[in-house]
């Protein structure tokens, strides 16, 4: 029998026991009657995960799941994973197809959905932004992976048309989405907050550079690993809906070596240089030429020994003069490792480590600039160069990769197979004479303290409501008010006469 009719059923069961039982029988069934009414109209706080859709009754429980034991499913297979970055990058390697809120669909789907769109420009159009908005009747206002997978056409078409109309642009992503935290307002409302999560920049020098399959995605991995972070580290924030993104754009001028300038005279005596004298803005595609095709007869420095080579090399898509920032793009698209040096002060640096270990070819350049002006020379002899500039007293082996000298073979083969794991690197040591020897400064520190008073507060922590902030300001969201209600402290000195007792208040 059901326990909420249990009195009743007694009743008409024993209908001539004592009156005394019956009246107490009635007063029981009467009292569960209104608790079972008050159960039913209580209200229970749930929380729930974004992403695995498991309820909590506290939010330090939920906080605690995200922390520590939550995974993100796939919603094409039956695979869990511990981060949103790590399924994203699975759903862009394993699932090709794009992903929506309810399920698969043909790859070919971007052609016929379209998302709304508002272009905003600024500086006379140097400055252009797209806002895209997410669809609401596939669900993609409540899932970021379903819109961004969505949208990847159209951030690809828009990048192309800007990069036509303004020619090398620079570009990043801003995503601005409402979060919720359940119950966390006054009197229990709901408290709702607008997050951005922001890419990082890129370069894009041509419109048949951008690759939806790399450059898009690593702008999508650092959005969602924002957010990834925001939604654990949240106490107990969670996404609410998606309000835009927006795609930013401007005007990018890279710098690029151009026609013949004549070498610094420190520079020139080291012999470890080729300066061609060109006159057009070919000196890249000549000092490369120059490394592959080395002119046994005449002086090297001249334009036509390297004329007849030129179709041999694959300049598609970079730009006359070249700027470091297409060397990359000349190294993937020729097989050729590609170092280059720059030259300030006095000083050598890396300005681009090669990313190719096993390219047929390797080629060491020299990117000078003087004012407005920059040039491309073909370094013949690094470990010369380096030597004679730096003065070290005997010859020294020296890194592609960080420009550190080695007295051996043996220890620079070591060195560079750790050193080439890096990005360019630039090491400076000490001036001889200025700051070469270090000494100890801070005499102060080392004087006793006569008096030494430690201190500690205790206080009440008092949850507080606050106002959601505005969209276009940097704001500080406070969450608990610090009451206190107690301290103490205690005076130490280094004479125990005045050595005071700790006080509590």
């Amino acid at each position: 029998m059901a326990d909420d009719h249990f009195c009743e059923d007694l009743l008409r069961l024993y209908p001539d026991s004592n009156p005394q039982y019956q009246q107490q029988l009635r007063e029981l069934n009467d009292r569960l009657s209104v608790d079972n009414d008050n159960r039913s109209n209580l209200t229970v706080k749930v929380y729930s995960c974004y992403y695995c859709k498991l309820l909590f009754d506290h939010p330090s429980k939920l906080k605690r799941h995200q922390r520590n034991s939550c995974t993100f499913p796939c919603r094409q297979c039956d695979r869990h994973f511990d981060s949103a970055e790590n399924l994203f990058k699975h759903s862009n390697i394993d699932h090709t197809t794009y992903q929506t809120g309810s399920g698969n669909t043909d790859s070919n789907s971007h052609t016929t959905i379209k998302h709304k769109s508002v272009d905003k420009s600024a500086l006379l159009g140097i400055a252009r932004a797209r806002f895209i908005y997410p669809n609401e009747d596939n669900g993609e206002k409540y899932d970021l992976l379903a819109f961004l997978s969505g949208i990847k056409h159209e951030v690809k078409t828009h990048l192309q048309e800007m990069c036509d109309e303004l020619g090398h642009i620079k570009w990043y992503m801003n995503c601005l989405v409402q979060m919720i935290k359940p119950n966390g307002g006054e009197g229990g409302n709901d408290l709702k907050n607008n997050a951005h999560f922001i890419s990082k920049t890129s370069n894009l020098v041509d419109r048949a550079n951008i690759d939806d399959e790399h450059d898009i995605n690593v702008t999508y991995q650092k959005i969602f690993k924002s957010f990834d972070e925001y939604i654990r580290n949240g106490s107990g924030w969670s996404l609410d809906h998606i309000k835009h993104i927006e795609i930013n754009t401007a005007k990018y001028k890279p710098l690029g070596g151009g026609s013949y300038i004549p070498l610094p005279r420190t520079l020139a005596a080291t012999r470890a240089l080729l300066n061609i004298r060109n006159l057009d803005e070919k000196c890249f595609v000549y000092a490369i030429i120059a490394s592959i095709h080395p002119t046994c007869s005449g002086d090297p420095s001249k334009v036509h020994h390297y004329i007849p080579y030129e179709h041999e090399l694959n300049m598609e898509g970079i730009q006359l003069p070249v700027a470091p920032s297409f060397v990359s793009k000349f190294e993937r698209q020729n097989n050729i490792s590609v170092m280059v040096l720059g030259f300030e002060e006095g000083e050598f640096f890396p300005l681009h480590v090669t990313g190719l270990r096993e390219a047929h070819h390797e080629v060491d350049l020299l990117y000078l600039k003087s004012g407005n002006k920059s040039h491309w020379c073909l370094i013949t002899d690094l470990n010369r160069l380096l030597y004679r500039t730096k003065c070290l007293g005997r010859s020294h082996k020296y890194c592609r990769f960080c420009l550190s000298g080695f007295t051996s073979e043996h220890t620079l083969e070591k060195h560079i197979k750790y050193c080439s794991k890096f990005e360019a690197q630039h090491v400076t040591y000490p001036t001889k004479g200025v700051d070469d020897i270090l000494t100890f400064q801070d005499h102060a520190k080392q004087l006793q303290t006569s008096f030494v008073i430690y201190a500690d507060m205790e206080t009440f922590c008092e949850p507080m409501v606050t106002e959601e902030p505005e969209d276009n300001r940097t704001s500080t969201t406070k969450l608990t008010k610090l009451i206190p209600c107690g301290y103490g402290y205690q005076v130490v000195c280094i004479d125990d006469r005045y050595t005071q007792p700790p006080k509590n208040i």
